[in-house]
């Protein structure tokens, strides 16, 4: 997992941007989330020590646009994913990630392989077990920004 953290507003607004790849066999997951917080000083109250001088980062705004592409081993695009991507799209928060979850036997309860994917990492397949690298790209200050996860 690659991320990247941007700020503005002389450091009082912050930009994370982050890759997700998570593999543990029964759920797999590839995408990209990104969030966009504000910098807000917690009042100040003299007899609670911790509160002198203190703040907290709360969502805020929009999150940078962010554009997801899953390759296969091969380096193929998989450029219509099946299922296709979720999306979190909150206050603050963005997420387009690309799920497959397995718990006991198939639908058809067949026990053949499903038939939008070949073996895990193969360069067949259109769900998530066949990704092998994530490529996320935002903007941010203007300027394209890339981030890779394998």
């Amino acid at each position: 997992m690659s991320s990247r953290e941007h700020t503005a507003d002389d450091g009082k607004v912050r930009v994370k941007v982050s890759t997700i790849s998570t593999n543990l066999g029964a759920f797999i997951e590839w995408g990209a989330k990104a969030w966009r917080e504000k910098r807000y000083k917690i009042e100040l109250v003299w007899w609670q020590p911790w509160t002198w001088g203190r703040y907290e980062w709360r969502r805020k705004g929009s999150p940078p646009n962010l554009q997801v592409d899953l390759f296969r081993a091969n380096d193929t695009v998989i450029e219509y994913p099946n299922p296709s991507m979720t999306v979190v799209d909150e206050t603050g928060y963005r997420k387009k990630s690309l799920i497959y979850y397995f718990i006991g036997v198939n639908v058809n309860g067949s026990g053949e392989a499903s038939p939008n994917a070949g073996p895990e990492g193969s360069s067949t397949g259109s769900d998530a077990r066949s990704v092998t690298k994530v490529v996320v790209t935002y903007a941010w200050d203007g300027e394209t920004k890339t981030l890779t996860a394998q």
